[in-house]
């Protein structure tokens, strides 16, 4: 099959996002007006993103050990946030010979469209543990 413009079956060019979570907890699982306290992840591409996975890494710092909680996934529509996912983080101690914590979730079908972005956040405050970047991979339509 050929690429074609707009195609939302073929994504017209790869995607990959990153960011650092940000260190202050967001308890609230309930749709929130605006994007207060979230992270920005990824904004949509001019006709749209598909998304395909998102991965959560620890990033261990001086103290090392991460503390389980959870990351929110949002799903902003440019006026409101609403949880879409949520991901569990557990706690794991890092060493020479044991990695940090990460998991990636994929996801199929999951296509945002113009004008909306995806943000994370945290459950809980990791100024004191080990910081979470987050990935998402996918393709921009």
């Amino acid at each position: 099959m050929a690429v074609t413009a707009n195609s939302i079956i073929t994504p017209q060019a790869p995607r990959a996002a990153h960011c650092a979570i940000g260190a202050t907890g967001l308890v609230s699982r309930f749709h929130i007006t605006g994007t207060t306290g979230l992270t920005l992840l990824a904004a949509a591409g001019t006709n749209g993103t598909q998304i395909n996975s998102i991965l959560i890494k620890a990033e261990p710092n001086t103290n090392g050990v991460n503390t389980a909680s959870v990351v929110y996934v949002w799903e902003y529509d440019g006026t409101t946030s609403w949880i879409v996912d949520e991901i569990q983080v557990t706690t794991t101690t890092p060493s020479t010979t044991a990695p940090s914590f990460q998991t990636r979730v994929y996801y199929s079908g999951w296509i945002i469209p113009i004008n909306h972005s995806i943000y994370v956040s945290n459950s809980i405050n990791t100024a004191t543990t080990a910081l979470l970047m987050a990935q998402l991979l996918g393709g921009d339509l």
